[in-house]
């Protein structure tokens, strides 16, 4: 199995997912090698796939809550924007 259609067979519907959206404290060394020390994350769950077909990869629907600005995502899973991560998983049905 490739690793493209193994990122696909990852998420499933009602996967807990998480994806960072930022840094809130860094760390620097004695050498001045700056790294982040504490990621923040924004968590929602997938509501809905389009499996990806070809060299196409999967794409998912997440809903991360009300009173939020954009509580809908729609993205691919292999999206270096999100980088979407399992929380917590669910088995596939």
């Amino acid at each position: 199995m490739s690793a493209q259609q193994e990122m696909r067979s990852v998420f499933n519907v009602g996967d807990y997912v998480r994806w960072p959206i930022g840094v809130s404290v860094f760390s620097a060394s004695s050498d001045g090698e700056v790294k982040p020390l504490e990621i923040q994350y924004l968590y929602g769950i997938i509501v809905d796939i389009a499996r990806g077909c070809g060299e196409y990869s999967d794409v998912v629907i997440i809903y991360h809550g009300p009173n939020k600005q954009h509580n809908w995502i729609v993205c691919h899973v292999d999206d270096d924007k999100y980088r979407l991560e399992i929380v917590s998983g669910t088995k596939d049905v």
